[in-house]
């Protein structure tokens, strides 16, 4: 029931088709469960220019030579759109043949929020406010400027509690060089590991795992803040565990 609850997509294929795909999945590619499972191959969901790169990684890991991929893609829907997603898949045992078990985050949503931030001030306050992902900026001396409604949520602190405060009231500081590190990579438009996984911090003190992306807000030519675009990945984690049990019983 876990899997099928997710807002993730999580996925199970063999070399030549697809085994097990949730409804989500099925939702971000506008298939029918019924159209993917045992009827189409990996590489169908694919972009076509982006499918040479994705089959080689798929093919390293069918073959043993890498255990787990984590990587950005052009998705393919079934209407001919494209969407910009992120694979994180391990390489498992499935009926005595090697098989690709993972999940798939839509990032659509989320490059679309970052495009607004940059693009007009009062969309970014109506879109941030309404998306479900934790958004927030800092400034170069790593105070928090913004953070939008689901991210006080998630933090449990109030916006007046939150603003102009350390960054490592809610993320720890053993991360933020990374993300700094980051921000500055997508100025020369690298999306290399576009998502990667770290913690925030609640109000309580609990360690939440997210998933986020970051990238810098410029003025004048320099960087003035950085935008971090983060979601709980505590039920996908969850997820993928169910579904590595399921698999395990009938294996």
């Amino acid at each position: 029931a876990l899997v099928e609850q997710s807002l993730v997509g999580i996925y199970l294929f063999v070399e030549e088709h697809y085994v097990y795909v949730n409804q989500a999945l099925a939702d971000m590619v506008g298939y029918s469960v019924d159209e993917i499972v045992n009827q189409l191959p990996p590489l169908a969901l694919i972009h076509p220019d982006d499918r040479p790169w994705v089959a080689e990684i798929i093919a390293r890991r069918l073959q043993g030579l890498e255990g787990v991929a984590h990587y950005t893609f052009r998705g393919l829907r079934k209407d001919g759109s494209t969407i910009l997603a992120e694979a994180f898949g391990r390489r498992i045992e499935y009926q005595g043949q090697p098989a690709i078990l993972g999940t798939v985050v839509d990032l659509t949503e989320r490059v679309w929020a970052e495009q607004a931030i940059r693009e007009s001030h009062n969309r970014y306050l109506l879109l941030t406010e309404t998306v479900q992902d934790i958004i927030l900026s800092y400034d170069m001396q790593k105070r928090v400027v913004f953070i939008n409604q689901a991210g006080l949520k998630m933090s449990g602190y109030s916006k007046e509690e939150i603003i102009g405060q350390p960054l490592e009231r809610i993320i720890p500081p053993e991360y933020l060089a990374d993300i700094q590190t980051r921000a500055q990579k997508r100025l020369s438009g690298d999306i290399e590991r576009y998502l990667y996984e770290l913690e925030f911090i609640n109000a309580a003190g609990q360690r939440i795992p997210v998933e986020i992306s970051s990238s810098p807000i410029m003025r004048d030519g320099q960087i003035v803040e950085v935008l971090i675009v983060a979601r709980d990945i505590t039920q996908r984690r969850q997820a993928e565990e169910a579904l590595r049990r399921r698999m395990r019983q009938l294996m």
